[in-house]
């Protein structure tokens, strides 16, 4: 009997559009938390990798080790600034075209990433519903900052296979270091 009234309680609560949603506020942090994750293993990734092999195709029809390095962070700074309504570089691939060196992709990385970090904290509440227009079709600015994730992760996948390819140890893929008591 008991089982029976609690069922009909569940089911006679009333189920309302009106009820609260998760705040844009909290769904631009949990972004933010979800970039981090990614773009922290990058830069290691970036850090780790020798100079040497920054120029490494794993086949002849893709990108080298530098330019994936590159690709992300001018993917970074359009997606971004395409949330914030910022003004986008002349040439989308600049960072791709015209870094090359270890120094260069890493710099360029970190600056980059903080770039999409400070985004991140400028559209928190309303700001991030807002609507903007991303490659012909409506999308709200927050949603950008999770397409971002994605294709960091998209990308740092890459970065792992030609680091295995190279007998490098993806930071991924690093021990866990114990915590000390």
């Amino acid at each position: 009997m008991k089982t029976l009234a609690l069922i009909f309680i569940l089911i006679a609560l009333p189920i309302s559009a009106d009820e609260p949603s998760v705040p844009v506020k909290s769904i631009v942090a949990s972004s933010m938390q979800m970039f981090k994750v990614p773009s922290d293993f990058i830069v290691r990734a970036a850090d780790k990798m020798p100079e040497e092999s920054y120029s490494f195709r794993a086949t002849a029809d893709v990108r080298t080790f530098g330019e994936i390095l590159g690709h992300i962070a001018d993917g970074y700074r359009l997606v971004c600034g395409i949330a914030a309504g910022d003004a986008m570089p002349k040439d989308i691939r600049e960072i791709e075209k015209t870094k090359k060196t270890k120094a260069e992709l890493v710099a360029a990385l970190r600056e980059n990433a903080a770039y999409c970090e400070e985004v991140h904290r400028r559209l928190d509440g309303a700001a991030g519903a807002e609507v903007v227009d991303f490659f012909g079709k409506p999308y709200a600015r927050a949603s950008l900052l999770f397409f971002n994730t994605s294709h960091a992760w998209e990308h740092y996948g890459n970065l792992v296979t030609y680091m295995r390819l190279k007998d490098v140890l993806p930071p991924s893929s690093e021990p866990k270091k114990k915590e000390s008591k």
